[in-house]
């Protein structure tokens, strides 16, 4: 009677022992499948927002290209900013000679007038939307940007905090950095000069003197006439995407 007690107590302990064993087994199963699911979501969330920030920075990037080439076809002015203009075939060209007297800006009005044009633009432009069931949040402080123009290249800092939510994960971005190749000073100068040419033959236009600085400058020249108005456009056939800085003179 002992050892069939003893073989009975020994049965229950192996058969708790294993269920023991089963309890163990099937939680470690389920911890380790919860904390595989969990990475999974940080991965995927990770993603969504790394995919977010590249739509946003390559907003802005455009943003920035557009105007930098916006500007030149405004003699280095804003779209936002009041002046004299005269309307020419159905485009707008900014007087940078008025009244015998030169507006051209100089290289830090350029810089104001360009980084308010980015400023206005990124930040009714570049703003995503989002659909809501996409589980994906953004929301957006306010974009304000640095121009640095030296060397032959446009350097523009971006910053705008930028809370981007997705899967219940939130990442901040705080800056965007890009840098352009084109030497906006440059035009500024050849500007400069034809001003002054234009100014000492006026009324007339010395065609061949606004030659020479074209071809000094490896750059086109082009004069248009209307009424008593002279329009400008420097055009910059060495890059790869043809660049214009165009103006117009009062005679």
């Amino acid at each position: 009677m002992k050892k069939a007690q003893v073989t009975v107590f020994i049965i229950i302990g192996v058969v708790i022992l294993l269920i023991g064993i089963l309890v163990f087994s099937f939680r470690h199963q389920i911890l380790e499948s919860s904390i595989a699911k969990k990475l999974l979501g940080t991965s995927a969330a990770k993603e969504r927002i790394s995919l977010e920030k590249e739509k946003i920075s390559r907003c802005i990037e455009n943003v920035i290209i557009e105007d930098i080439y916006e500007i030149g076809e405004n003699g280095g002015y804003s779209r936002l900013t009041g002046g004299p203009s005269l309307m020419y075939l159905n485009i707008s060209y900014r007087y940078l000679v008025y009244n015998s007297e030169s507006l051209l800006p100089t290289k830090e009005d350029l810089i104001n007038e360009l980084e308010k044009t980015i400023n206005f633009d990124i930040n009714t432009r570049c703003p995503l939307e989002i659909v809501p069931e996409d589980g994906t949040e953004i929301k957006y402080g306010i974009g304000v940007v640095n121009l640095d123009l030296s060397k032959g290249i446009a350097k523009a800092v971006v910053e705008w905090p930028i809370d981007i939510t997705a899967l219940n994960l939130t990442q901040r971005v705080d800056k965007f950095e890009f840098e352009y190749e084109i030497d906006l000073e440059k035009y500024l100068n050849i500007t400069e000069d034809i001003i002054k040419t234009d100014l000492a033959y006026m009324p007339s236009v010395c065609l061949t003197c606004i030659a020479k600085i074209g071809d000094a400058n490896n750059v086109e020249i082009t004069i248009s006439h209307h009424d008593n108005n002279v329009v400008y456009t420097v055009i910059d056939n060495t890059l790869e995407r043809p660049y214009y800085f165009a103006f117009a003179s009062q005679h």
